[in-house]
C-alpha cells in the first residue's frame, strides 16, 4: 500500500529510528532496479517517500547507493523534482549539508570519510545519459561530473555551454571543463562564452586565459568600456585576483581616484571597493577601507557607494 509504505518512510526518517535508517537508504536501490513503471501506482505519494529515501541514501549509504542514486534520477516514472533531488545528494555526496532538505533538522554526516573519484566510474554512464535531458537536468548532470571527477565528452559540454536556457553556473562549469580538459578546444569554447551575452559566462572566458597580462589587459577593457554595467561590475571584480599584476594595480589606482573625486559611475563604487580591499599592497587596501567607511561626519553621504550598486534588476 503506497500509503503504508509512505508513512513507514515517514517515522523512519523523520522522528528518526535510526537502526533502520540503512534500511529506507536501500530503498534507493530497490527503486532504482525496479522495472519501468513500477512507481506509477504511489501517484501523490512519490515524492514524501523519495525525498526521505534519498536523504536516507545520502546520509547512511555507500557508493553502491551513489550509483542507485544517479540510475533513479534516469527514471522515467520519477517525479522531475525527485531527480533534481537525487543529483543534488549526489553533489554532496562528500560533504553532506548538516541540515536535511526533508524536515530541515540538523543532522550531521556522522559515516566515514568518502573519498573522491571512488563513484566515478559508477556514476559515468547514467551521467553522460542525463546530459541529453532538457532543462536544468542536464546542468544539474554535469554538476555532479565535474564534483566527482568524471570526465565527460567534449560535445556533452559544448551542448550546454551553448544551450543559453541552462543557469549560468552549469555553463561556467562546462566552459571550465572544456578549457582544462579539451585544451585544444579551450579558445573555441572562450569564444563562444564571448558571445553568450553573460556577463558572468563573458568574464569567465577572460578568467580561464593562462596568460597572465592578456587576462588583465581584456577585464581591464571590460571594465572600462563593455557595453553593459553588470559586465563592468563582474569584470573588476575579477580583476581583485590579479593585483598582484602593475597594470591591474594602476587601474585599480585610478578607480579609487574617481571615486575619491566623485567621477566614477556610482553603480562601479562598491565593486571598486571590494577589489581593491583584495590587494596584497597595504596603502591600496587602506584606502578602499577608507573610502568604504568615509569621514563618520554624515553616515549617509559615507555610504553613498552603497545606495547605487549591485544588480538592479535583482534588487
Amino acid at each position: 500500500d503506497p500509503e503504508i509504505r509512505t508513512e513507514a518512510a515517514r517515522a523512519i526518517h523523520d522522528l528518526p529510528i535510526g537502526e533502520s535508517l540503512s534500511s529506507l537508504a536501500d530503498q534507493v536501490l530497490s527503486v532504482a532496479a525496479a522495472p519501468v513503471g513500477a512507481l506509477e501506482p504511489m501517484g501523490e505519494y512519490r515524492m514524501p517517500f523519495l525525498r526521505r529515501a534519498i536523504d536516507a541514501a545520502l546520509r547512511h549509504g555507500d557508493r553502491v547507493h551513489a550509483a542507485g542514486l544517479a540510475r533513479l534520477a534516469g527514471r522515467s516514472d520519477v517525479p522531475a523534482e525527485a531527480k533534481r533531488e537525487a543529483l543534488r545528494a549526489l553533489a554532496q555526496w562528500f560533504q553532506p549539508d548538516p541540515r536535511d532538505r526533508v524536515s530541515g533538522k540538523i543532522r550531521p554526516y556522522q559515516g566515514t570519510p568518502r573519498e573522491r573519484f571512488e563513484v566515478a566510474p559508477s556514476l559515468q554512464s547514467e551521467l553522460l545519459e542525463l546530459m541529453h535531458s532538457p532543462g536544468e537536468l542536464a546542468g544539474e548532470a554535469q554538476r555532479v561530473a565535474s564534483i566527482h571527477g568524471v570526465v565527460l565528452p567534449l560535445e556533452a559540454n559544448q551542448r550546454i555551454l551553448a544551450d543559453d536556457s541552462q543557469q549560468t553556473r552549469f555553463r561556467i562549469q562546462a566552459l571550465q571543463q572544456i578549457v582544462s580538459g579539451h585544451p585544444a578546444q579551450a579558445e573555441a569554447g572562450r569564444i563562444l562564452a564571448r558571445k553568450s551575452g553573460d556577463p558572468h559566462l563573458q568574464v569567465e572566458a577572460e578568467k580561464l586565459d593562462s596568460d597572465r597580462g592578456r587576462r588583465v589587459q581584456a577585464l581591464i577593457q571590460l571594465a572600462t568600456v563593455g557595453p553593459a554595467m553588470e559586465l563592468q561590475q563582474q569584470a573588476i571584480r575579477a580583476l581583485g585576483d590579479d593585483l598582484d599584476q602593475p597594470q591591474a594595480l594602476d587601474q585599480m589606482r585610478l578607480w579609487l581616484d574617481s571615486l575619491e573625486a566623485g567621477t566614477l559611475a556610482p553603480e562601479l563604487a562598491l565593486d571598486v571597493i571590494v577589489a581593491a580591499s583584495m590587494a596584497g599592497e597595504v596603502a591600496l587596501v587602506e584606502r578602499a577601507v577608507q573610502l568604504k567607511e568615509g569621514k563618520g561626519e554624515d553616515r549617509l553621504a559615507d555610504h553613498q557607494w552603497a545606495l547605487v550598486g549591485g544588480h538592479r534588476e535583482r534588487g
